[in-house]
């Protein structure tokens, strides 16, 4: 899948069933470090991880699940918009399907307000170099019971399409293109190379949300992104950013949308 300019991706490694992508990838590349651009990718997931230790179960064809390993010398300042230019290159796929979506900070795509894809990332440090395992789950097909578990809208590329998404193997080089692009430019340009695109998408722009951090909560309007892509909230003292954390609108305090 080489293009011979910045970030590649290597020819995917696919298994009909992992407990974790990002728990294969991680373990493998352990053992033997392996290439910036490895992809392990499942044909189902039995425990997939989200943020907050969330697990998540991806039926054969029901999902693409897949996991990546990027390595550089980026600080963790700059990696901290590492998934969100994975956000962006997601969404440029799912455009190419018919389907808009938002990038919700910091990691997830939405559509019509669902979560459409989620993205975690692990990083790991050996001297100067750092491996970050990007994991990446997309909705493929509806399943109410989704919401049901999840306890919160989701969405799937079956209902914002109105169609059968087809065979996950086939899908995913397309997508790993789009993700390339993306990622190629981020890690030659930094931030400040995605911030207007991000921004244009970016979910929840003038919504009262709430930014929680373990036990801390900030709530503001979101308005924005700052030059290292926290989020700029407009609260009753006036704005301020949040770099890191989940973010849920409010009132209701219980959503994790």
């Amino acid at each position: 899948m080489a293009t011979g300019t910045g970030f590649n991706f290597r020819e995917p490694a696919w298994y009909n069933e992992l407990d974790s992508t990002n728990t294969r990838l991680r373990g493998d590349h352990a053992q033997n470090p392996l290439p910036a651009g490895t992809v392990c990718a499942a044909k189902t997931q039995t425990r997939g991880r989200g943020r907050m230790g969330n697990v998540w179960h991806s039926p054969p064809r029901g999902d693409l699940t897949f996991s990546f390993l990027w390595v550089g010398s980026k600080t963790l300042i700059e990696l901290g918009s590492l998934p969100m230019a994975v956000a962006l290159g997601v969404g440029d796929w799912l455009a190419g399907l018919g389907i808009e979506t938002r990038c919700k900070w910091p990691n997830d795509v939405m559509a019509n307000d669902g979560k459409l894809c989620g993205i975690i990332t692990e990083t790991s440090r050996q001297d100067s170099v750092v491996s970050v395992v990007v994991g990446v789950g997309v909705n493929l097909v509806d399943s109410p019971k989704r919401s049901a578990v999840a306890g919160r809208p989701v969405a799937s590329v079956e209902r914002e399409t109105g169609r059968a998404p087809g065979d996950p193997v086939m899908l995913l080089p397309n997508l790993l293109a789009a993700l390339e692009s993306r990622i190629a430019i981020w890690e030659s340009e930094g931030f400040a190379a995605i911030r207007r695109d991000l921004s244009t998408r970016l979910w929840g722009i003038g919504r009262r949300v709430e930014v929680r951090d373990g036990d801390q909560r900030r709530c503001g309007t979101l308005v924005g992104l700052d030059e290292i892509g926290g989020l700029i909230l407009a609260g009753g003292d006036g704005d301020f950013s949040v770099v890191s954390g989940i973010v849920g609108l409010e009132p209701d305090r219980h959503s994790l949308l």
